[in-house]
């Protein structure tokens, strides 16, 4: 019983999360930051990033479409089991995060 999730938690759990990139970190490292904290999982125990999607790819395209005036952008793919959507505004939204 001490186990059981509540009510109050599943709706938490079922309620998007969404954290700011600001530009001074790669939106890459501002992913798994995200997601170690939605799943108060250490960011060492997640599994590497480039697993889901190619680092490289995400940083260069959501930053250079971060720059005023460009048409907003957003790549979205499943990481540690929690679904991720990246916008070039410095927006990182995630959908299905619960705690360890």
């Amino acid at each position: 019983m001490g186990n059981k999730k509540s009510e109050d938690d599943t709706m938490r759990a079922a309620e998007p999360i969404v954290h700011r990139w600001d530009g001074g970190t790669s939106p890459s490292i501002a992913i798994v930051e995200a997601v170690s904290a939605a799943t108060d999982t250490a960011t060492t125990d997640l599994p590497p990033l480039f697993e889901a999607v190619d680092v490289d790819a995400l940083d260069t395209l959501v930053k250079s479409r971060g720059k005023a005036g460009a048409e907003r952008l957003t790549v979205s793919f499943t990481y540690a089991g929690v679904a991720v959507t990246v916008y070039s505004d410095g927006d990182i939204k995630l959908d299905g995060a619960t705690s360890n």
